[in-house]
């Protein structure tokens, strides 16, 4: 019986409820004892100007057999929140995520919402009613649990209660201790039943504490039932529980600047993943521990590992797409562009396939990005190309610990290679091109999957090359000191890609130039031309002819005006003074900036511009400005340059001297003096 419940729990990775009582710190704080004085909290530190603070938030996970004879885990959690200035009330509107399908179910429960206001002296309790909470369906699988408290306003106090419980148990749900407003207490008590065993991962950005950590005997009971006789049979299960608890208190708020991959990153978390189970009368199981047990599941599993295996269909799709005679890259580059043209991304990620083979992918002309890069790679292989899958986490799912986590993963790609030279191919987007995958995607490392020989390795996802947007512009004026331009533009790469993603998504040329001129004042567009935009693998080409009125400064016999307009930073995008995480900007980049400027007749330069050269120590970035008069020209160059992508929380004070000067170069007017 004991082994039923182990294949129930695990090979269909199930999960249940049943606790082991956990004593709190925080038990004596019952739902709605609420005290005058705990009105009088604030926070603390860099936060004292913050909209709310989190008074405490507190959690506990236990195991047992749920009502499905499923191992499952119950979540309960208690927080409250002080509103401390009127934009803090939106505080008051929260949502919980629940996952439910066909084989793993999720039930939120036990839900208590509550605020209280000091008024003369008293608390005042305004409990939510049943009208101000509504689900939204997310998607198949994902329910949005939407609720808001009443009678939130400056200075009230919000009071959350509720209880999960989930079959799925894989993984389990992150823990945070930070979040965007400061946090004065979190805590989280784990109890695991002596049958399993998780990996924790641990994000420490803030000191957290290990304050207990003991282990006690527990009684779990159930019933498991069986489907073929359609019977329960009642478990008892006498076992040992580690029950540890996890403390962290006056937490800062997460400072979420410019140029990061997620806040997830960098959140003070601790996340789980199932590492092993051992039963009694069963053998000891590991679940993805090495690394060739995680590449074992991938080949195993008939979405991946079956899916990508050469098969008729698809040597005879092949041979209708690539020719005799056709060399290898030429082969995959027919290939690559085959599948990119038949299958269309319906936006969501995955590193397994959803369909049931590649014949059925390219008739359903639409899949996850599994589906498309997996039938990518059986056709690549069916054309005995060298040809791997590369597993990774998108951006927006955060960074892979680096150890056996297959979890983690949630994006697959496929890594070519021709003779000597390997590339990086994602079908999922008609503007893709070798070496140019999502955007998403670019997480700086993949782990590329040896099927035959079970084993992996990492490897760089970085961009190899600069993305650049080379500009030049040509500004005369008319007698009334209009300005006419004439604008060249050529972008190469993801700058390229970025372009091409936006100019596709407006159904005409006309909406898309009416959405370019909108935020730019005074602006009408004489001519525009873009081309290449069919061609991913070419840069971009803009060019645009355009008149500006009212740009214009007028004081006195001067004249003001900004040579840049519309192509320059305005404010610097980095505020804070120190910053513990990375800067992000994704790929390497280059913005150059060319502009000739022919003085109006009746007007001469009142002054010239200094030229500026600022370079980091290690030359990783630089910023060049300089400004030549030439007769009745003005030449204004300007370069940006990031010779990486990736910068460390050391190199921030550099880098926001360098954008600091670039604002303020940036911004410099042009002053021309009446003669």
């Amino acid at each position: 019986m004991i082994k039923k419940i182990l294949y129930i729990a695990i090979l269909a990775i199930l999960s249940s409820q049943l606790k082991a009582q956990v004593a709190s710190d925080y038990d004596k704080l019952k739902f709605g004892k609420i005290e005058p004085s705990d009105f009088d909290a604030k926070p603390f530190g860099k936060d004292s100007a913050a909209t709310a603070v989190i008074l405490f938030d507190v959690a506990s996970l236990d195991f047992g057999i749920n009502d499905r004879g499923r191992w499952a885990y119950t979540l309960e959690r208690h927080k409250r929140i002080k509103i401390l200035k009127k934009e803090g009330s939106q505080y008051g509107n929260f949502e919980i995520v629940i996952f439910q399908n066909s084989n793993y179910k999720e039930i939120l429960g036990s839900i208590k919402t509550a605020s209280y206001n000091l008024v003369d002296g008293k608390v005042k309790q305004s409990k939510s009613s049943k009208d101000e909470k509504f689900k939204d369906q997310f998607n198949e699988d994902y329910t949005n649990y939407k609720y808001t408290v009443s009678d939130v306003q400056e200075g009230t106090i919000i009071e959350i209660q509720y209880k999960i419980q989930s079959d799925v148990i894989f993984t389990l749900r992150d823990w945070y201790f930070q979040s965007e407003i400061p946090t004065i207490w979190s805590e989280f008590t784990f109890a695991l039943p002596e049958y399993f065993d998780y990996k924790l991962n641990f994000q420490v950005m803030h000191p957290v504490e290990l304050e207990s950590d003991e282990t006690k005997p527990i009684l779990i009971t159930g019933l498991v039932g069986s489907s073929s006789t359609h019977q329960s049979d009642a478990v008892r299960l006498n076992c040992m529980s580690r029950v540890r608890k996890w403390t962290s208190k006056n937490i800062p708020a997460f400072k979420n600047e410019a140029y990061i991959t997620t806040e997830d990153d960098y959140l003070t978390k601790l996340g789980f993943e199932i590492q092993s189970t051992r039963f009694p009368g069963d053998t000891h199981h590991n679940y993805s521990t090495t690394w060739e047990k995680v590449i074992e599941g991938y080949k195993e599993a008939g979405r991946f590992g079956d899916f990508i295996k050469p098969n008729n269909y698809s040597k005879k799709l092949v041979a209708t797409i690539i020719s005799e005679g056709d060399k290898s890259f030429d082969k995959a580059d027919k290939i690559f562009k085959y599948v990119k043209n038949n299958v269309k991304w319906n936006e969501k990620n995955g590193d397994y396939s959803v369909a049931s083979s590649p014949k059925a992918v390219i008739e359903d002309k639409v899949g996850n990005i599994g589906d498309i890069n997996l039938t990518l790679l059986s056709l690549l292989k069916s054309a005995d190309l060298n040809a791997q899958p590369v597993i990774l986490s998108t951006r927006s799912n955060g960074k892979h610990p680096g150890y056996p986590m297959a979890s983690k993963f949630n994006y697959v790609v496929v890594k070519l290679t021709v003779d000597t030279t390997s590339y990086l191919l994602d079908a999922s987007n008609i503007n893709n091109a070798p070496d140019l995958i999502n955007p998403n995607a670019l997480n700086h490392h993949g782990f590329v999957v040896d099927l035959d020989q079970k084993t992996g390795k990492w490897m760089s996802t970085d961009p190899k090359d600069f993305s650049s947007t080379l500009s030049t512009f040509s500004i005369t004026f008319d007698k009334d000191l209009k300005l006419k331009v004439g604008s060249f533009s050529k972008k190469t790469n993801y700058d390229g890609l970025n372009f091409r993603h936006k100019y596709q998504s407006f159904s005409t040329e006309a909406e898309y130039l009416k959405d370019y001129a909108s935020n730019k004042n005074g602006l009408k567009i004489i001519n525009y031309n873009a081309s290449e935009v069919k061609n991913p693998e070419l840069p971009i080409v803009e060019k645009i002819d355009y008149e500006v009125t009212d740009y214009i400064e007028e004081a006195g016999n001067l004249v003001y005006f900004n040579p840049l307009m519309y192509e320059r930073y305005k404010e610097n995008p980095f505020k804070e003074e120190v910053r513990n995480f990375p800067v992000d900007f994704s790929y390497p980049r280059l913005e150059s900036f060319r502009i000739v400027i022919t003085i109006p007749e009746g007007y001469t330069l009142d002054k010239l511009p200094e030229s500026i050269n600022y370079m980091l120590q290690d030359n990783s970035a630089s910023f060049l400005y300089t400004c030549i008069q030439s007769d009745k020209q003005v030449l204004i160059s300007c370069r940006i340059s990031f010779n990486k992508n990736v910068f460390s929380p050391e190199s921030y004070p550099d880098l926001k001297e360098l954008f600091k000067h670039i604002v303020a170069k940036q911004n410099q007017p042009l002053v021309l003096k009446k003669i």
